[in-house]
């Protein structure tokens, strides 16, 4: 049973009726009508997906340990995640019985499955990778849904499944490599665009260097126009040049060019990544959008400054990506936002993930909108594997791989 003393009292009630509004006829009788009786609901062909679902899962960085965010109380390195836990339902002992990598274990984050991993690709560019379908694939291929609606930042957005795979993968931001894959696998240049930070820089420092000594007379306005004129010479070469997202990143790209550090640091990896995703949900409101933050692996530096730095880093970046919701009309009381860990870190050796203890195991899941109930706190074990399905029942499809069942409380 949940302890209502561990967190504030919950807020008044928020105000669904817009919710309702626009998800009520959608989400009830018409599906349930179109169901043949003892079929699953999902079984009935869908022509649009409901109105007024949208979703946004943040992987909170990419090896958090429990006691660092809601074990800790007050002394807690993330007050504004731990101070939205009475505004949603937490999930506080979720446990990762799968191999502790993050890429492994975001793909359970995405299918539902722990394995077996797969080397298709090659180990180095591969490991981790499923060939059970991701709810961004089930959702294009089920709903016919455009490319533009599904967005994935930070990591890459399908399996290698035959019958799914990069023909119903997100638009993304991923490495150079995966987006070019992705778009000769699929035969849909607008798949992905580079994004990752390393390719970003490298990209920064090809124009700089080409560019730099004749523009240093000139303003600042002056130096970004000739960037933006440099960065579009640069994409012409690209067999990407014409994605739906390149326009975003030359953005991105000419604002670092100009800044007084022209490139980017492992410690703004975080914020670069939310740059590119707030653009983008601006641009194309897609209804379904994932952010996988990264720089809490700095850790496995060992300095320990540095890990808590970026831990408080994020919980900063979490409250100005809710900042965005709450201000855009199309996300305002109609989102569902799904903030979790796929692995822990060691205790007392925080540097490591991989050493299979309680500490490296032990997640957390809080889930906040319009349709959770706020203030509680699930304190009884859940399987790590069964969020998927649960995203997945929420986006109104089915995962066909995962090995794992919905969590019971996870908003349907």
């Amino acid at each position: 049973m949940s302890d209502p003393s561990r967190f504030d009292p919950p807020p008044a009630a928020l105000d669904r009726r817009r919710f309702l509004a626009g998800s009520l006829a959608a989400c009830g009788v018409g599906l349930a009508a179109a169901a043949p009786l003892g079929q699953p609901l999902w079984a009935a062909p869908r022509l649009a997906r409901p109105e007024g679902k949208n979703l946004v899962v943040v992987r909170f960085g990419a090896g958090v340990r429990f006691r660092d965010t809601f074990g800790a109380g007050d002394r807690t390195l993330t007050p504004h995640l731990r101070s939205q836990a009475r505004r949603g339902t937490l999930f506080s002992h979720v446990r990762n019985d799968g191999e502790l990598r993050h890429d492994c274990a975001t793909w359970t984050l995405m299918n539902g499955t722990y394995g077996p991993r797969q080397f298709a690709r090659g180990a180095k560019l591969a490991e981790g990778l499923s060939y059970s379908p991701t709810w961004f694939e089930m959702v294009r291929k089920t709903f016919a849904r455009p490319v533009e609606k599904l967005l994935a930042v930070g990591v890459e957005p399908c399996s290698l499944s035959e019958e799914y795979g990069a023909r119903y993968q997100a638009s993304c931001f991923a490495s150079q490599k995966d987006a070019r894959d992705g778009a000769s696998a699929s035969g849909d240049a607008s798949l992905g665009v580079c994004a990752e930070r390393f390719m970003l820089n490298r990209r920064i420092g090809q124009i700089a260097r080409d560019l730099d000594d004749d523009l240093k007379p000139r303003t600042r306005s002056q130096r970004r126009a000739s960037y933006l004129g440099a960065i579009d010479e640069h994409f012409s070469a690209d067999p990407l040049a014409e994605t739906s997202l390149t326009e975003i990143a030359r953005e991105v790209l000419a604002d670092r060019l100009v800044a007084p550090q022209p490139w980017i640091t492992a410690a703004e990896g975080d914020d670069v990544l939310l740059d590119l995703a707030l653009r983008a949900m601006a641009k194309h409101r897609p209804e379904c959008t994932m952010i996988a933050f990264q720089s809490t692996d700095l850790a496995h530096f060992g300095a320990w400054r540095t890990y808590t730095a970026q831990l408080r880093r994020l919980d900063l970046l979490l409250a100005r990506l809710q900042d965005f919701l709450a201000s855009t009309p199309f996300y305002s009381d109609r989102t569902t936002l799904v903030v979790t860990t796929e692995i822990g870190r060691g205790d007392p050796n925080f540097a490591q993930h991989e050493l299979e203890g309680d500490s490296e195991r032990r997640l957390f899941t809080l889930v906040l909108g319009p349709d959770v109930e706020a203030g509680r706190e699930i304190a009884e074990p859940r399987d790590f594997a069964g969020l998927a399905p649960g995203i997945a029942r929420f986006l109104g499809v089915p995962l066909p791989g995962a090995t794992a069942t919905a969590w019971p409380e996870f908003p349907a």
